[in-house]
């Protein structure tokens, strides 16, 4: 019987993407996830584990023009492998990694270190929170003739 690993995470990533190439000139960009889980009633209630994701072509190219430090996201993907090594006072550490097949928006920090649950197009081109920061405008102040209804397929990141 074949087996088969599925995995998805939603956490945040804790440096931005960085866009490189293989030697064959495919696009590459590792995605570290931060990902939290917490323990109701325990003395050590938070507990982080790290993952490291490869995500590969176009999509690496829009994890790395979209994505930054601190941008919650959902995570995607197969081949989970456990590699293990040697942390500095001695003890072992675990650092899971796999291979993206998607990933997606699940949130963005603003200005106050509050996390909203969408990110909107910007005035200024990027994104800004869902949630009041004072800038750009609020989806009830969009009046019909300001919403530009083209869409450039290049520009959707997922």
């Amino acid at each position: 019987m074949a087996g088969f690993c599925n995995i998805v995470i939603s956490g945040n990533l804790t440096r931005k993407p960085e866009l490189k190439k293989t030697p064959s000139g495919l696009d590459v960009t590792e995605l570290n996830v931060a990902v939290s889980t917490y323990k109701k009633g325990a003395p050590d209630n938070q507990q982080t584990t790290f993952f490291r994701a490869s995500i590969f072509g176009v999509r690496a190219g829009n994890a790395a023009k979209f994505l930054d430090k601190g941008s919650s996201v959902i995570v995607s993907g197969q081949n989970l492998v456990i590699n293990t090594y040697s942390k500095q006072d001695g003890s072992t550490g675990a650092s899971p990694e796999f291979i993206a097949d998607n990933w997606t928006f699940a949130g963005r920090r603003n200005e106050g270190g509050e996390s909203s649950s969408f990110s909107t197009p910007s005035d200024e081109g990027g994104f800004s929170s869902g949630a009041s920061s004072g800038k750009g405008k609020k989806t009830s102040d969009v009046a019909p003739a300001d919403i530009d209804n083209t869409i450039n397929l290049d520009d959707i990141p997922f």
